[in-house]
């Protein structure tokens, strides 16, 4: 089974190799992963309390 990489992996990616991260098959990746997840794809963002 394939891991399926979350936001903070493209986060890092586009800070250690832009020009990769701004290609279209990168873009396409992260769509798909994000569409496969959901909200569990963004793993790097605080979690928002209800109040």
């Amino acid at each position: 089974m394939s891991r399926i990489p979350v936001f903070s992996s493209f986060l890092r990616l586009k800070h250690t190799n832009p020009s990769v991260f701004h290609n279209a098959a990168t873009i396409k990746q992260m769509v798909k992963a994000q569409r496969q997840l959901g909200v569990r794809f963004y793993d790097a963002l605080p979690l928002l309390e209800a109040s």
